[in-house]
């Protein structure tokens, strides 16, 4: 089973490349969890290889798409990849869950209690 993750880590006025992550979406199995940073997030951004940088992690990604809107990017992780990119944001403190399955939610706050 994969992992879809959004990030919004695109510029609203001009949706050039921000740098910066500053709210995701995780699907998976017919759910979601949405999250924020309330500010200026962790760094962000594609690299060769399908390889995405978020915060100080580099993940391996099988698939890319712009969002459905300029602001938004689309990847989808194996899901052993998807557990350890959820793990890690939960463990950094960036991100704070704001919508989503309660199944996902209680997954979320044990991985951030094992931090």
């Amino acid at each position: 089973m994969s992992l879809l993750v959004e990030l919004a880590m695109n510029n609203p006025d001009n949706g050039a490349p921000m740098g910066r992550a500053e709210a995701m979406v995780v699907r998976v199995a017919g759910d979601y969890l949405c999250f924020d940073v309330g500010g200026d997030g962790p760094a962000c951004r594609r690299l060769s290889g399908n390889r995405l940088r978020l915060g100080r992690h580099v993940y391996r990604y099988e698939w890319f798409s712009p969002g459905g809107n300029w602001c938004w990017d689309a990847f989808i992780f194996s899901h052993e990849e998807g557990q350890r990119l959820v793990r890690n944001a939960a463990r950094s403190g960036w991100w704070y869950p704001i919508d989503g399955a309660a199944r996902l939610w209680e997954s979320w706050r044990r991985a951030e209690k094992s931090a």
